[in-house]
């Protein structure tokens, strides 16, 4: 029997880098960066990391505090635009307005994707940051990119309406429903399976370049025991009818080490216990 595969790839940084910012703005002139922030910057001073360092400001109704250096550069910048610290926010523009987002430069990561070329192996797109009407070009692009590989992204799981208030842990239990439904071959909607076809591989591998959310999925197990649990009894039986007791997932962590490019994490996926309860599941971290 034919082993069908399917690889699955969260965009970011897997198959693409975005020169993306965050910018400081004088809110009286909102589209005219005084500075811009990497997005790892950004995520440092928004975890609160630089506490200690005493440098707190208010921007956009919200406390932050930033490093040092930061800090004296926004000093000089106020002090020639002659402004002041209370006018300031940061501002989003180039993850929120299409006409920015169309004119970012991004580079396909090529190097993740050179083991799938020459298979057979259908591949899946799956992002929580990116917002289908804001990205049409840019997806375009990755699309006529990989075509020229001779691969085919055979569909697109946009798994947020917006960028703004997502729920980290909501897009992870997302994401293992996703590698979930393709291994057993029906849909999953209001945490459950439900009578609905979809496309069923032996084998997922899913790629994503952060290690909390591979670490998360390793519980992939109790979820598919909560979803079948939750599923009703004519659905639970065709699950069981129909399991595949090789039915494998790879969870690989993508690095930027050129000659170890995956950190890969072997699973099997078990045939669930009828007797198994698992009412707190949804009340545990994923």
């Amino acid at each position: 029997m034919e082993i069908k595969s399917a690889h699955i790839f969260d965009i970011e940084n897997t198959l693409w880098s975005v020169n993306r910012q965050v910018w400081i703005i004088n809110k009286l002139e909102p589209n005219i960066p005084l500075l811009k922030l990497d997005e790892s910057d950004f995520n440092l001073i928004e975890s609160g990391v630089y506490r200690t360092q005493d440098n707190m400001v208010r921007f956009n109704g919200k406390e932050y505090f930033l490093p040092k250096d930061l800090m004296e550069q926004l000093k000089v910048r106020i002090k020639k635009e002659r402004s002041d610290i209370g006018n300031l926010g940061f501002s989003m523009q180039e993850f929120l307005d299409k006409e920015i987002i169309d004119s970012l430069q991004f580079n396909i990561l090529s190097e993740n994707i050179s083991h799938i070329k020459n298979k057979l192996d259908d591949i899946y797109v799956i992002s929580s940051n990116v917002v289908k009407s804001k990205y049409q070009k840019v997806m375009r692009k990755l699309d006529e990119k990989m075509s020229d590989m001779g691969l085919n992204i055979k569909e697109y799981y946009l798994i947020s309406e917006t960028y703004n208030n997502q729920n980290e842990d909501e897009n992870i239990f997302t994401k293992g429903n996703i590698i979930l439904k393709h291994l057993i071959g029906l849909n999953i909607k209001d945490s459950q399976f439900i009578n609905e076809e979809c496309d069923k591989y032996d084998n997922v591998s899913y790629y994503d370049s952060d290690n909390y959310v591979i670490s998360c999925l390793g519980s992939l197990q109790s979820q598919f025991e909560h979803l079948f649990h939750s599923s009703e009894d004519s659905v639970r039986d065709l699950i069981l009818e129909r399991f595949n007791n090789n039915l494998k997932f790879n969870l690989n962590v993508v690095t930027t080490n050129e000659l170890n490019k995956f950190i890969k994490n072997e699973f099997l996926l078990s045939k669930p216990k009828r007797l198994m309860m698992f009412e707190s599941f949804s009340k545990k971290r994923i």
